[in-house]
């Protein structure tokens, strides 16, 4: 049997034990935490580093998940590619690619940067091509008198699942000549192309005039020389209404020029400079999803032998002047 000394002496023991464990505590935690601190903060640099090769990594090492949608970037950088997307609209593309290009020196082999330099050099390669035979049509398009949007099946076959900008061109050509337009040329535009009509007299209504009246660009005397026809003739004004058709057939397109305006002798000499037939470098583009067909009606209106001033806005619609012409009709044929 234990004596009460021995207990006491027990029991001190045990006291003595856990009052050390407890100062040990003490101390231990402080110093933990401070020595995980110290060595963050001495870490922190080899850590930011791999983290960092791990962003700037190519693609092919991240295996798709190195883009600009899935991972955070700077403010500026979005900003800057929101420009280069503005400055390939406008044809801007020594600007685009000197931004793209700084853009590509932070964020290493992004694939939607990659995407963008492509994209870039393939329009800059269409641009040369086209610079060269002098076959750029104004971008943006100088504003219009009105417009119309043609819907994508107008230009493809209903059961056709492949289509190209050659295929769009050509649905839109005979539909042009059953309404009698068979003088027609064609110009490069960004991501497509555009296919100007020869000029020609409208009534005010929209409508053609008729046979050879139609695509004289004076002022006719009198067909008929009634009493009535002589004396409004010596009372009003002699007034004309013509008008060309700009088929812009583009992924790009979103806007119009509103501080160019198209004047009578610009809008005459876009039928002799451009292309007769539409070149392979552009009809074997894909006619995608995301491109299609506007309709930019140039009305000019000329008094006596005064010059044709282009009339802003037209007092017909856009969709208007197209049924006027027939044309909406043929396209859906």
């Amino acid at each position: 049997m234990i004596k009460f000394k021995d207990k006491i002496i027990l029991l001190c023991h045990r006291f003595r034990t856990r009052k050390f464990y407890f100062t040990l505590l003490k101390f231990i935690v402080p110093i933990t935490s401070i020595a995980f601190v110290l060595t963050f903060l001495y870490e922190y640099p080899t850590i930011k580093s791999s983290t960092s090769l791990i962003i700037n990594a190519p693609p092919t090492e991240l295996k798709g998940r190195n883009t600009i949608r899935n991972r955070e970037i700077p403010d500026w950088i979005r900003h800057s590619l929101r420009d280069v997307r503005t400055y390939m609209e406008f044809g801007k593309y020594e600007k685009a690619r000197i931004i793209l290009m700084d853009i590509l020196s932070v964020m290493g082999g992004d694939e939607e940067i990659t995407r963008y330099l492509q994209h870039l050099y393939q329009l800059e390669n269409e641009a040369a091509i086209a610079k060269l035979a002098g076959k750029i049509f104004p971008w943006p398009p100088p504003v219009a008198s009105a417009s119309a949007r043609i819907p994508r099946s107008y230009l493809k076959q209903p059961d056709q699942k492949y289509v190209t900008l050659k295929d769009a061109a050509h649905k839109l050509n005979i539909a042009l000549e059953k309404c009698g337009y068979y003088e027609k040329s064609y110009f490069w535009v960004p991501g497509g192309f555009a296919l100007v009509t020869r000029m020609e007299r409208i009534y005010p209504d929209g409508t053609p005039y008729e046979n050879e009246d139609r695509w004289s660009a004076e002022l006719n005397p009198l067909n008929k020389f009634s009493l009535v026809d002589i004396i409004k003739a010596l009372f009003t004004a002699n007034q004309g209404h013509f008008r060309i058709i700009v088929f812009i057939v583009s992924s790009r397109f979103n806007r119009m020029d509103t501080a160019k305006i198209l004047t009578q002798k610009e809008a005459v000499q876009l039928l002799p400079t451009g292309w007769t037939d539409l070149p392979d470098f552009i009809g074997e583009m894909e006619y995608k999803e995301l491109n299609y067909c506007r309709a930019l009606i140039y009305e000019f209106v000329k008094q006596n032998n005064q010059e044709a001033v282009l009339k802003l806005p037209s007092d017909l619609q856009g969709p208007d002047h197209l049924r006027k012409a027939k044309i909406y009709m043929a396209l859906k044929e």
